[in-house]
């Protein structure tokens, strides 16, 4: 059975919250950052209803310019609708933004934990194989792992995440 948390103790978290919002809507900077995030997270949810054509589609429309035949950013050389692309890009990347950084996340949780338990050669071990990971260039490793296990967005999630 699960006992409540004293009162004392959530009246305590409840009143740091509310004074980190606080402080949180006073800045100008990170009330239009989490409002372009928020926005784009919208797009990216309601990208089916907002694109006005399917991303991948081609059409004989090619190098249209900004507003040409329907299509408010133009089509590239394939003909495709890039304002389609682009809002279906923004779901794209939003998702490999939130699982990277979640992994990532989760990859500094276990390595911190048991450099802690374990003490001094964990710690040692640890720290070496991370500076190992630092000093090898991003674009290098990403290619490498593209090279050995095949193209996907699992693997690019993968890839960012333990390098960050």
């Amino acid at each position: 059975m699960v006992t409540a948390a004293p009162a004392v103790e959530r009246s305590a978290y409840a009143a740091a919250l509310r004074d980190f919002w606080r402080r949180y809507v006073r800045s100008r900077t990170a009330v239009i950052g989490l409002a372009i995030v928020g926005g784009l997270a919208v797009v990216a949810v309601l990208a089916p209803v907002l694109a006005p054509y399917e991303p991948t589609a081609t059409s004989l429309a090619d190098l249209r310019p900004p507003g040409a035949g329907g299509h408010p950013l133009g089509t590239d050389d394939l003909g495709r609708d890039i304002l389609s692309g682009v809002i279906w890009g923004a779901r794209v990347s939003l998702v490999v933004g939130v699982t990277a950084a979640a992994t990532a996340v989760l990859i500094g949780i276990v390595l911190g934990a048991l450099a802690g338990y374990y003490g001094r050669w964990a710690d040692a071990v640890l720290m070496r194989i991370t500076e190992l990971f630092q000093t090898i260039p991003r674009f290098v490793l990403a290619l490498l792992v593209v090279a050995l296990f095949g193209r996907g967005l699992e693997k690019l999630v993968l890839v960012i995440g333990l390098l960050a």
